[in-house]
């Protein structure tokens, strides 16, 4: 059974990935898992304490209702669909983290604003930290989308990932849709003319290996070379009706988050279809 975890706060935004998630488990046997969180006020005032403790069990019975109320509706829309929900009092990176590994979830599938300027930093960050801590693929979606099914995802790589716990969540989204997978390397138009050509042996190598593994899977691959990654991907996408990105994210050094912004992150921020991000193996 498909499991996916839906962080939600009533938004629109959050909205849109409930949306997508149903559309997801509608393709077979799947459990919803709506999960809020918020965190309670605390006090060390004994004569208030009282007096807060009335307030956040309010709000807890509130966010509960609203939950339930959720829930049930889209119970009743996708009847074939066991829908649960879970209300954490923490902090909500921690509880979508926490929340997913407990209920061992395929997937944990959020919304993200998709904006431009100030707005992406806010709106964004929060499932840009979830794509950085979470031990599950965070499938983002932003707030602009409209569904349609996916016929063409796009798996970005540069380290030809065969990991059975990396690649396959992938290859489960793509059959689930009956997709054709489309991977992409991309060489900087900077380097050497040596790493271009060593790319683009690998890529031939990584194809057939896909296609080995994973035979009823459509495949096809493309090399791509230019000054700027998500410009040069963002052109893929346009010319090829791309539907999905899937990037591996990776664990990176104290000196690489300082001085190099993750890519899946940056893309998690400007994308304007869903974006998954898969966690890598451990090298």
């Amino acid at each position: 059974m498909l499991k996916v975890l839906v962080p939600t706060d009533f938004s629109k935004n959050a909205n849109k990935a409930i949306e997508y998630a149903y559309k997801m488990a509608g393709k077979g046997k799947a459990e919803i898992i709506l999960l809020h969180a918020y965190q309670v006020i605390d006090t060390n005032s004994a004569s208030r304490k009282l007096l807060f403790e009335e307030y956040n069990y309010s709000i807890a019975r509130k966010l509960h209702d609203e939950l339930e109320t959720q829930k049930r509706k889209i119970a009743k829309a996708n009847p074939g669909i066991k829908v649960s929900a879970e209300l954490y009092d923490n902090n909500i990176n921690n509880s979508i983290v926490e929340a997913s590994e407990k209920s061992a979830v395929d997937f944990i599938v959020m919304g993200t604003q998709g904006a431009s300027g100030l707005k992406k930093v806010f709106m964004g960050s929060i499932t840009a930290s979830v794509i950085g801590n979470a031990t599950v693929p965070v499938l983002a979606v932003p707030r602009s989308y409209k569904w349609t099914q996916p016929a063409n995802i796009l798996l970005a790589t540069n380290s030809f990932e065969t990991a059975p716990e990396t690649i396959k969540p992938i290859i489960k989204i793509v059959e689930l849709f009956h997709a054709h997978l489309h991977v992409i390397v991309f060489t900087d138009s900077d380097t050497a003319a040596a790493d271009y050509i060593s790319n683009e042996n690998k890529l031939k190598v990584y194809q057939k290996e896909l296609e080995k593994i994973f035979k009823e899977v459509k495949i096809s691959s493309a090399h791509l070379k230019g000054s700027e990654f998500e410009d040069t991907m963002q052109q893929y996408i346009n010319d090829n009706s791309i539907d999905m990105v899937a990037m591996i994210t990776r664990k990176r050094s104290f000196l690489e988050k300082i001085f190099n912004r993750s890519v899946t992150k940056k893309m998690a921020y400007r994308t304007q279809i869903p974006l998954l991000a898969v966690p890598g193996a451990d090298e």
